[in-house]
């Protein structure tokens, strides 16, 4: 019996030394899946911080061709509040700033593809803008040489009177 106990002890111990070992792989398979889903989000992170710059650069560029610039900063401000609020709330699970990650690049994307709208609309603008002005002057230069002919032919018809009279 003596030696039967020693073995169930051996064999007891040995079961808890693999449930030990295999809870310590767990756990260190944890930590590696955190560290790459950390790391995951930091990417994330930086790719929203990107979008946030080309988004800042386009405001500026529409600047230039728009006057509703102020609001469109505005906006662009509240975004930039808003992430970095997200940034600071990292207390949520991994999976929940991953959504919330997911959907601000939406509607960056959404506020770029309107940004890009009111910039074609403002060159559709000066296009137009530009073909009036250029029929104007087209027409004004038709007049001038209408003018330029009118004079052209009185003085010839001067010409002729003054050699008429000679």
């Amino acid at each position: 019996h003596q030696e039967h106990r020693e073995r169930s002890a051996r064999d007891l111990e040995d079961a808890r030394t693999a449930h030990r070992t295999e809870l310590e792989r767990r756990l260190r398979q944890g930590d590696t899946e955190r560290d790459a889903l950390q790391s995951e989000l930091e990417q994330l992170r930086e790719a929203l911080r990107q979008r946030e710059q080309d988004l800042q650069k386009a405001l500026a560029e529409l600047k230039q061709e728009q006057g509703q610039a102020r609001d469109l900063r505005a906006q662009t401000e509240r975004l930039q509040r808003d992430l970095q609020g997200q940034a600071r709330d990292h207390a949520e699970t991994i999976a929940d700033v991953q959504r919330r990650a997911d959907q601000d690049v939406r509607d960056l994307s959404a506020e770029v593809d309107r940004l890009r709208a009111d910039a074609k609309y403002a060159r559709q603008q000066l296009q137009a803008g530009l073909a009036t002005a250029q029929a104007q002057q087209t027409e004004q230069l038709e007049r001038l040489r209408s003018q330029l002919l009118d004079v052209e032919r009185l003085r010839d018809e001067e010409q002729q009177d003054w050699d008429v009279q000679r």
